[in-house]
């Protein structure tokens, strides 16, 4: 069997220099070296060894091929190399029981996540709320206050808010509209009211864009749910990214927030955290004090991390729905209802699986409604009842068409681009207020599976820009100009700018000014020669787009079938949309693509279990 990879030269350095430092003591280490190495730079945090034993690798570069021995043969050659050591030694590549293979630091990083969940999974609350009856009654009430008596369908909101009550780690799934932020604004009015002292509490997100909307949530929740004034006075509004709340260090991967200088918080939550990547998970647990509530808000279908992890979900699992010990759902259910005593159990004892609540019910798609249906349908991996869906819509919210020909791409694009984007283009013309142009740019967005080829994003964006110029909307090609849509590419700890920050170039007199919007919705202004590097972003990958939503979104995907084209990536791509969705792509790659799964190997999941 023969399976492809992208290898860079970094890649075989790092693997000749293993080479090296061996000095000819494995015949194996070079090449496998280099495999982890190219792994890691794809997001996986280890190499499983029965995943390649065995196989002929070639390289994408067409840079020739490597065969991989037996896994007998594979194993016993790295255990006796000088360079890869077991658990606990240090050395530069880590192969565990499991045969996995790490490179040192990731190994590391996934350790410390172990110990740091596997101490929250059996942590209680800190306030003394276990068996204490007047606070189990102050809890039931205000429960009932925010959420309604209990009836005869169990309220997962409500059982979110409970389990955070009793517990320091609350892990919230759902897809989008299913009351996730909601849910998380009450669950903060419950912990205020119930707490001895006011709560230090921090709201938190990836990115700039998903802080933005995780604080607007809050904002819109503490107006709807009924609780008193003083109580929602202490719950705050403004939410941060995560870099910015840790205290990036200038030219530093750390941070000034660390195990030394823990965050000065009682309560953390964080929002998009399938988003966050193992490195950043882990100095974000190393700065939590161990009294804290950790509550992580998102979506387990969604596209994991760009770097190397799938930390949220591991801590999710497979499962189609998690199941509880009977015990920890006789105490939850003193306060959803005693329907949830129906619900299968585990005969295990506590685990991470005690910690999880899935909202399923969806407030702003009906799971009969088409966008519904077809989420689900990507979600299962069903192709035909997604094709059944996608011919049914064809002329409402959704629109399906066959990817065009390259011939004719640009002309349909113009169809398009000319009514969403001459729009924002307008006020920009018109000098319109700067939040006023970025409220309009966000309404759509073009969203890519692909970086390269000609349905990549690099090609669509300078196609998007050759339209709006013969159109006259833009004044030049290439270059800045007065309009110019741009996301960030690398993090400027000075400016504190951020990879993924979107900003807009606008005149402002005689000069032009590169406009950001922060996550409190301010616009800050600089001088485009000073921007870190970045592109223009009339379209983006679906990667980027994470964290966002747009009102109409048109999703393209190249012709040609490729490993990058996977469930989860079509399924965080249409939940983007709000209102409208417009998917370019031909059928049989679309199915393909939609029962294609990412595959991200981790001993996270198995660390967690093994506690259980």
């Amino acid at each position: 069997m023969k399976l492809q990879v992208e290898i860079q030269d970094i890649d075989r350095q790092f693997g000749q220099f293993m080479e090296r430092l061996c000095r000819g003591k494995s015949s194996c280490i070079g090449r496998i070296a280099s495999l982890v190495s190219a792994f890691a730079r794809h997001g996986r945090v280890c190499l499983a060894l029965p995943s390649v034993a065995s196989q002929t690798i070639s390289f994408d570069n067409g840079a020739g091929e490597i065969s991989i021995p037996s896994l007998e043969v594979l194993t016993k050659d790295l255990r006796e190399a000088p360079v890869v050591g077991g658990s606990g030694e240090f050395k530069p590549l880590i192969l565990d029981k499991e045969d996995r293979l790490y490179l040192y630091r990731y190994w590391e990083y996934e350790q410390d996540l172990i110990s740091f969940f596997r101490r929250r999974i059996d942590q209680h609350s800190p306030d003394g709320l276990i068996n204490n009856e007047q606070a189990t009654g102050r809890i039931a009430l205000m429960l009932n206050r925010l959420f309604g008596e209990n009836g005869s369908e169990i309220n997962w909101q409500k059982f979110a808010a409970a389990l955070c009550c009793h517990r320091t780690l609350c892990i919230l799934t759902g897809s989008p509209g299913t009351g996730k932020t909601t849910a998380v604004g009450a669950i903060l009015a419950v912990l205020e009211a119930t707490a001895r002292d006011p709560l230090r509490i921090a709201l938190t997100a990836p990115t700039g864009k998903a802080a933005a909307r995780l604080g607007e949530a809050i904002a819109r929740s503490k107006k709807q749910l009924d609780y008193p004034d003083d109580i929602k006075a202490r719950i705050p509004e403004y939410a941060t990214t995560i870099h910015r709340l840790l205290e990036s260090r200038p030219f530093s991967p750390y941070f000034r927030h660390d195990k030394t200088h823990l965050l000065p918080v009682d309560v953390l939550v964080i929002d998009e955290a399938s988003m966050v990547d193992l490195p950043l998970m882990a100095k974000l647990s190393h700065a939590l004090p161990e009294t804290a509530r950790l509550i992580l808000v998102g979506d387990r279908n969604q596209l994991a991390s760009v770097e190397a992890g799938t930390v949220y979900g591991d801590l999710c699992g497979d499962f189609a729905f998690p199941p509880f010990t009977s015990e920890f759902l006789s105490r939850m259910s003193d306060y959803v209802g005693r329907e949830i005593l129906s619900l299968p159990t585990i005969s295990e004892k506590a685990g991470i699986h005690d910690c999880i609540v899935e909202l399923r019910r969806n407030y702003r798609f009906p799971a009969d409604g088409l966008i519904g249906r077809m989420s689900t349908a990507v979600q299962k991996g069903d192709a035909g009842s997604l094709m059944h869906v996608l011919q049914e819509s064809s002329n409402g919210h959704i629109q399906w068409t066959n990817i065009p020909e390259t011939h004719k791409l640009k002309e349909a694009l113009r169809k398009t681009v000319i009514p969403e984007y001459g729009a924002y283009l307008k006020l920009v013309h018109d000098q319109a207020d700067s939040q006023k142009i970025f409220s309009q740019f966000e309404n759509f967005r073009i969203l890519c599976a692909v970086r390269m080829g000609y349905f990549g994003v690099e090609n669509i964006n300078r196609l998007v820009e050759q339209i709006l110029y013969e159109d006259g909307l833009i004044s030049r090609m290439g270059g800045i100009y007065p309009g110019l849509p741009l996301i960030v590419l690398r993090n400027d700890y000075q400016l504190r700018l951020y990879n993924g920050d979107v900003g807009i170039i606008l005149r402002e007199g005689e000069r032009l000014v590169a406009c950001v919007e922060d996550e409190n919705g301010d616009i800050r202004r600089f001088s485009p020669s000073r921007l870190p590097e970045y592109e223009k972003v009339f379209a983006m990958t679906v990667h980027k787009s994470q964290g966002s939503e747009f009102q109409k979104v048109l999703f393209m995907m190249p012709k040609q079938d490729s490993p990058l084209l996977t469930r989860e990536l079509i399924y965080t791509a249409v939940t983007r949309a709000k209102k409208g969705l417009m998917i370019w792509s031909d059928e049989p790659v679309l199915g393909v693509a939609v029962t294609r799964v990412i595959t991200r190997y981790s001993g996270l999941r198995d660390g967690l279990r093994a506690s259980s």
